[in-house]
């Protein structure tokens, strides 16, 4: 269902549908992946670089040793740099999401866009052209290292489309039933026990054609 391209196939850390890893990286940077995420990462004397091909990290710097070279975070859109922080990272095709938990960062655009810096509480995208503020930061982003995917009235079809990241195969959302909304923490190390207490909260049933492909619709 998936093809995985070569540098993610090939990157010093990954993770597959469904798993989690938590990282503490040589310069004491913690690092942690979520489902289907893949990077590569070089701490030295002579910089400290985390390329993100794939997925969405968490990094915390806060017992990161000083005196060491500035941290980048690398995606093709361009340069996320802390400023003594914890924050979020989501690499997609055509943006790069970054959410502020603790301090700021600075967001640099790959082709010399004028730089962002991002606030605690607050979240941005980044692009090839130009970075820009999306407004604060609602729920819990970083749930998923303990587990969980929290929503507070999220549509169906995004909820489905989040959780489809921790399991193989393919779950998909029928239209009918997409714009239903949605609140409340969901097992992502379950999926099943999740879409179980998704039909049990919304007017929806699980449809499961094969063990890899399952489509949310409308109860009858």
């Amino acid at each position: 269902w998936r093809a995985l391209p070569m540098e993610r196939m090939l990157a010093d850390y990954r993770t597959a549908a469904g798993e989690r890893r938590e990282l503490r990286l040589a310069d004491g940077t913690l690092l942690w992946l979520d489902s289907a995420s893949a990077v590569d990462v070089t701490v030295d004397a002579g910089q400290r670089r985390i390329v993100v091909h794939a997925g969405e990290i968490l990094i915390d710097t806060e017992h990161a040793r000083p005196g060491l070279p500035p941290l980048r975070v690398l995606t093709v859109h361009g340069a996320v740099r802390p400023l003594g922080t914890r924050f979020l990272v989501t690499r997609l095709d055509s943006m790069t999401r970054v959410a502020v938990l603790r301090h700021a960062v600075a967001l640099a655009p790959a082709n010399g866009g004028a730089p962002l810096i991002l606030h605690a509480g607050e979240q941005g995208t980044l692009t090839l052209s130009g970075a820009q503020t999306t407004g604060a930061i609602v729920g819990e982003p970083d749930a998923w290292t303990r587990g969980l995917l929290v929503v507070d009235n999220w549509r169906l079809d995004d909820f489905i489309a989040r959780l489809d990241r921790y399991r193989p195969g393919l779950l998909q959302c029928d239209e009918a039933v997409a714009g239903l909304r949605l609140s409340g923490a969901f097992p992502v190390d379950d999926t099943d026990q999740a879409l179980a207490a998704v039909a049990r909260a919304l007017p929806v049933r699980v449809s499961r054609f094969t063990r890899y492909y399952v489509r949310i619709v409308a109860r009858r």
